[in-house]
């Protein structure tokens, strides 16, 4: 396998290797001069990552070495990220990005930088490095990052907040992640000191964000409250999936209960149940809580990824055997351009609790949707109605009520060891 200099990125001849570096063994250079001027990226990480290997040895199969930059110290440190039950999936982001976590957002930072200099060597790389970091960290109270000021010397051009996860992945796709190496700090430290604007113009950038979202908010209220006014009509217990918005301005927890009267048009008209809900002999409706979406349209500067609704998106997912989108939700719909927060019933009229639509979005996100990838891959190439036989039988085995609520009863498990002692007298929706 050719190698390459961790700071030029020169090849090595085919009938000589580059030297490596003496301590952690991890770079190689072409040259003294390549390996003194990388000097003052490196040291930041050399003693790191060799005290780090030496002590910490791999917990499984799973975990992949990812580089952290602690908000709350002045140095990287190296951790092993659990990815999921395959060694071809992607690492856990929120046991690493901090409390209170809504989700991550990321920077492909080495496609950036080749994409800004082409023609540089030192950008071309074979693998991705990109960050992850906490997807609403101007707005939730996290503390500009210590570690990004240490190791550019003050020099980055953007307030950074938050925990961030310097991750890799082979290639320039959405593969797996690799383990992180230290050479990648280089490609890190180069973004950002080259990204942004200024610390003040992100600073500016978030009040002017805030002010403008909290106008659309305003006209929102207005227009809900001109709409689903007081009165004394019987309500339904449904539960709201906060977008980020709402999360972010108006102090929304993502799962909040909500009274909708009976008469709601979320229960009548063009909402459909969603179709894995319908399998699983539990229909319930999804609906967007704003007025249509012309205060976005109106405004193409805003940033419509913190209306977004992942949750929503999730619940959507079509399930029809007989459809070549079983496994995706509508993308126009529900997963580009702004969704917002969304309101979620149950078709019969039934009560529905925040914690049992957050257990339904994570057994349809982490049981039900991979399995349905794999099983796309699996049939692609076999006949139609092998294909839609598959399905079907996959449908039937697990989109069902006991399959939900074994998966209930180990999910509540899970969060009471958290902590949360609120889960513990969850019941299942088929109980009510």
């Amino acid at each position: 396998m050719t190698s390459y200099c961790a700071f030029c990125k020169e090849a090595a001849p085919e009938d000589k290797a580059h030297k490596k570096c003496k301590n952690c063994k991890s770079v190689e250079y072409c040259s003294d001069s390549c390996q003194k001027k990388d000097w003052k990226t490196h040291k930041l990480v050399c003693n790191a990552f060799t005290q780090f290997i030496a002590a910490t040895p791999r917990p499984s199969q799973y975990h992949r070495l990812t580089l952290l930059l602690p908000a709350d110290f002045n140095a990287p440190k190296f951790l092993w990220a659990k990815g999921g039950d395959s060694v071809c999936s992607v690492v856990e982001y929120a046991p690493h990005l901090g409390p209170n976590f809504t989700g991550p957002e990321w920077q492909y930072a080495s496609e950036e930088l080749k994409k800004a200099f082409p023609g540089v060597q030192t950008y071309n790389l074979a693998h991705r490095v990109e960050l992850a970091y906490r997807d609403m960290f101007a707005f939730d109270g996290s503390k500009s990052n210590l570690s990004v000021i240490a190791i550019t010397n003050g020099k980055h051009k953007h307030d950074w907040k938050g925990n961030i996860m310097v991750l890799s992945r082979p290639g320039l796709t959405q593969d797996a992640h690799q383990d992180v190496k230290p050479a990648d700090l280089r490609v890190v430290v180069r973004f950002l000191t080259w990204y942004g604007k200024g610390v003040e113009a992100s600073a500016i950038w978030e009040l002017e964000a805030k002010e403008r979202f909290q106008a659309m908010e305003n006209i929102y209220a207005e227009a809900l409250s001109a709409t689903y006014g007081s009165s004394d009509k019987e309500k339904v217990g449904a539960v709201q999936i906060s977008s980020k918005a709402d999360m972010m301005l108006n102090h929304e927890i993502k799962y909040a209960a909500r009274a909708l009267e009976s008469c709601h048009d979320i229960f009548y008209g063009i909402f459909q149940p969603t179709e894995i809900s319908v399998h699983m002999g539990l229909p319930i409706l999804v609906r967007k809580c704003q007025i249509g979406n012309s205060f976005f349209n109106k405004r193409p500067n805003l940033n419509h990824d913190l209306d977004s609704n992942a949750e929503a998106a999730i619940l959507n997912i079509r399930a029809d055997p007989t459809k070549s989108n079983f496994g995706f939700a509508d993308t126009l719909e529900w997963e580009t351009g702004p969704v917002g927060s969304v309101f979620v019933a149950r078709q019969d009229k039934k009560p529905i609790t925040p914690h049992q639509v957050e257990a339904l979005v994570e057994f349809i996100k982490t049981k039900l949707s991979p399995e349905m990838g794999k099983l796309k891959w699996k049939i692609q190439d076999w006949e139609l109605s092998e294909q839609q036989k598959a399905r079907k039988e996959f449908v039937g085995a697990e989109m069902c009520r006991d399959t939900f609520q074994a998966f209930l009863e180990d999910f509540k498990k899970e969060k009471v060891d958290k902590g949360e002692s609120s889960w513990a007298d969850v019941i299942s929706p088929y109980a009510i």
